[in-house]
């Protein structure tokens, strides 16, 4: 869940300040959980049950410098105050959201984009594993960056340089290991030939430094790659692309691979099988002579969605990427499946229900099997109070079940009762 909703153009000016028109949302949520670190019960070691009130604001505006040139400018904060743990407060350090960009054309076929950000939040979406292979979610954490790129764009043409820098804190100690910092230079060139034929090359150079890794390798690493995409139609359908290309890259043991070539075909293609049922799936497959560990040579996968009625959707979806396969480098193979629904005014208007499962199969090449299985409900209603005044009524359920943590799941039952007011 997003801590920070900026507003946009919803809703009406706030506050002006020279060129900028500020719009302003305010939000104020009451929430009770039965998991509030979303842990395992083996790794708790503090009390799970919670209830606590999150409140905040955020300014977003955006302004036209000039005819072709804009700057948006977007600010939060969040504050968490927790009763059951009170350890979790953070009304002395509130999570602060922040970016600046600038986007200009200059004559005509030229782009100039520059931008800074930073962002304090209690949520990842993506676990985090640490030393011992636990899993935690909640993490408190800063990210932060600056990048800066230019562009020249013709109608054959795309010529392209950006450079980044972006870096990540941890307040937990389990995750300080995982600190870096990340510097990368991209340019890049394409030309179109024909209309399914281009040509591309491609050089990025990167730095990562995990910052508390003493000995940690730090240096520079290039990828160069030139590339032939050939764009073609197997009968009328599916869609094949074809990738020639050449690639040199720094090897992790340092020095360069030298150049060698790559093959690359992707096949997807989406039917409508009836009025109310669609069926997608694609291909993948990269083949090079010589590949890094880890390598995802292939992939393939398939969704079957079917409309029930108006507002009323559910689909099937399976992926798969298998290890030592077609030249294949990956160190797991991996296999999921899953459904997902979504129900809009069930029973009442605006009571709204989503619902997913899915089951996921890791079978490293060494190392222990783990079988995966989700669980996630969300039913919600929410009514507008007044022209800006706007409440949200929430339940959430959330199982993960693993074969590597038997009667140990990660369960979470979560109730969210938010007012939200655009100014």
């Amino acid at each position: 869940m997003s801590l920070f909703l900026f507003s946009g153009n919803a809703g009406a000016q706030f506050l002006r300040l020279g060129p900028f028109d500020f719009s302003a949302q305010a939000d104020v949520e009451a929430i009770y959980t039965t998991n509030v670190e979303e842990e395992r019960p083996s790794e708790s070691t503090a009390e799970r049950e919670d209830y606590y009130l999150r409140y905040g604001m955020s300014l977003s505006s955006q302004a036209e410098l000039s005819q072709d040139s804009d700057l948006s400018i977007d600010l939060g904060f969040t504050v968490e105050k927790h009763f059951n743990r009170p350890d979790l407060d953070n009304s002395e350090d509130p999570f602060l959201e922040g970016a600046i960009d600038y986007t200009g054309e200059f004559f005509r076929y030229f782009t100039l984009r520059l931008g800074v950000y930073y962002d304090r939040t209690s949520d990842s979406l993506d676990d985090k594993v640490v030393v011992g292979g636990v899993k935690k979610r909640r993490q408190i954490g800063t990210e932060y960056g600056y990048y800066g790129g230019v562009g020249f764009n013709t109608k054959r043409t795309s010529i392209d340089y950006e450079y980044t820098f972006d870096a990540e804190r941890f307040d937990d100690e389990d995750f300080r290991l995982e600190e870096t910092d990340e510097w990368a230079h991209n340019f890049s060139i394409d030309y179109m030939i024909f209309e399914n034929l281009g040509v591309g090359y491609e050089y990025e150079n990167e730095k990562v430094d995990k910052i508390n890794v003493p000995d940690d390798d730090t240096d520079w690493k290039a990828t160069e790659t030139i590339t032939l995409d050939f764009r073609q139609l197997l009968f009328r359908r599916p869609e094949l692309t074809y990738s020639l290309g050449l690639e040199n890259e720094d090897s992790e043991e340092g020095g360069s691979t030298g150049w060698e070539i790559t093959h690359t075909l992707d096949l997807r293609d989406t039917r409508q099988i009836a009025p109310v049922l669609t069926f997608d799936y694609y291909v993948t497959y990269e083949y090079e002579e010589t590949r890094e560990e880890d390598d995802i040579a292939l992939e393939y996968g398939a969704t079957l969605e079917h409309l029930i009625k108006e507002d009323w959707v559910h689909r099937v979806y399976a992926v798969k990427e298998p290890a030592d396969t077609l030249g294949t480098n990956q160190d797991t193979d991996t296999t999921e499946f899953g459904y997902e629904i979504s129900i809009k005014h069930l029973l009442l208007w605006n009571l709204n229900l989503d619902g997913s499962y899915s089951f996921e199969q890791v079978r490293p090449v060494t190392g222990p099997d783990e079988d995966i299985t989700e669980y996630e409900l969300t039913l919600w209603h929410e009514v507008p109070v007044s022209l800006n005044l706007h409440r949200r009524l929430e339940y959430i359920y959330s199982l993960e079940q693993s074969s590597l943590f038997p009667n140990d799941d990660i369960e979470e039952h979560e109730v969210i009762l938010t007012y939200t007011y655009v100014f």
